[in-house]
């Protein structure tokens, strides 16, 4: 997704002619793509209900005028070389296969 992209999407929360909610609707529908699971880009997926929570919670800010940031709402991924708290981060690596980090990294937590 486009910087574009991004700015456009979160004029449509603003306008509520789109809404968080459904955005990450669309990335997981796309995720579970027979075509996505193909290339192999994403090994963990976040628990659904946690993030359904954070978008409703995300929308309710838009109604409110009180959105978090410029990107509130906006649904993304996180290569799993940056490190989530309590999400697997391999780095792409066997070794690491187990490897559940306690906290978030810099860039997980912005």
């Amino acid at each position: 997704m486009s910087l574009k992209s991004i700015r456009r999407l979160t004029r449509q929360f603003e306008s509520g002619d789109h809404s968080p909610v459904h955005a990450l609707r669309n990335m997981l529908d796309r995720m579970s793509q027979p075509e996505t699971k193909s290339l192999n880009a994403f090994n963990y997926t976040v628990a659904e209900e946690d993030a359904l929570t954070l978008a409703e919670q995300s929308e309710q800010r838009y109604k409110n005028g009180k959105q978090l940031s410029s990107i509130d709402g906006v649904p993304i991924t996180f290569k799993d070389n940056y490190l989530v708290k309590d999400m697997p981060s391999t780095a792409g690596s066997k070794i690491l296969k187990d490897f559940i980090p306690p906290i978030d990294s810099t860039l997980a937590r912005r």
